[in-house]
């Protein structure tokens, strides 16, 4: 039997697709999570930057038989048609990156829904779509390699904006508070005790005071300790 083995965080993206008809895996890299879509037989345009990545996920497709998968060689997604998939995936890269990608060509994927995770959290990218009226419609929490990632799935469409505590932790992550959960908001309480403990030690002026931090981390610890509405 034909399969493709994951690691956690693409098994979680892999997990959360919702019957695509045709699928971009932007930055593909070594296309296991193209092959794993194609085995499920949806159509996949597998697009990456890097010639070498390219060609080991054609040298995947041909091992595993697949004639569902094309690959394209391209920046992001310059080499994907408007209108052409209904759903984009983005895996594997920075936030700023995605974020650099979907700002130059956004209208290639108003009609598309984006499943993006990103290797360096998740509160920027979340703040971006937040002001682009996208709706979230689902995220997860996958620990890989002893790291906790965040992966949404946004689609066009009249979403609320979201408040500090959601673009921190994630408007769907707050309601259904998965497994990884307590984890992953321990690790935000964290962060900010940190931050907070550098501003109060700087003498130079700084674009947030710490008052700034300590309400947000108020309200963080409030969601752990359960007083938070969601």
């Amino acid at each position: 039997m034909r399969s493709v083995v994951l690691p956690p965080r693409l098994a979680a993206l892999l997990e959360m697709i919702q019957s695509p008809k045709k699928v971009a895996d932007i930055g593909c890299d070594h296309g296991k999570l193209s092959a794993a879509m194609a085995l499920m037989g949806i159509p996949v345009v597998a697009v990456d930057i890097s010639e070498p990545s390219l060609r080991k996920t054609m040298e995947l497709k041909n091992q595993l038989g697949l004639d569902n998968i094309e690959t394209r060689l391209g920046d992001g997604l310059v080499p994907i048609h408007k209108d052409e998939v209904d759903l984009v995936i983005m895996a594997g890269v920075g936030q700023q990156t995605i974020i650099d990608i979907l700002k130059r060509d956004w209208d290639k994927v108003q009609g598309a829904q984006l499943l993006l995770q990103s290797m360096d959290g998740a509160y920027k990218l979340r703040r971006y779509l937040s002001a682009q009226n996208v709706r979230f419609v689902d995220e997860s929490l996958s620990k890989d390699n002893n790291r906790i990632y965040c992966a949404m799935l946004v689609q066009w469409g009249n979403g609320p904006e979201l408040s500090e505590i959601e673009c921190i932790l994630g408007p769907v992550l707050l309601k259904k508070q998965p497994d990884l959960f307590h984890k992953f908001l321990q690790e935000q309480i964290s962060k900010l005790y940190g931050i907070i403990a550098g501003l109060n030690k700087a003498n130079s002026p700084q674009d947030a005071e710490p008052a700034d931090y300590e309400r947000t981390l108020k309200s963080l610890m409030e969601v752990r300790d359960g007083h938070h509405s969601t």
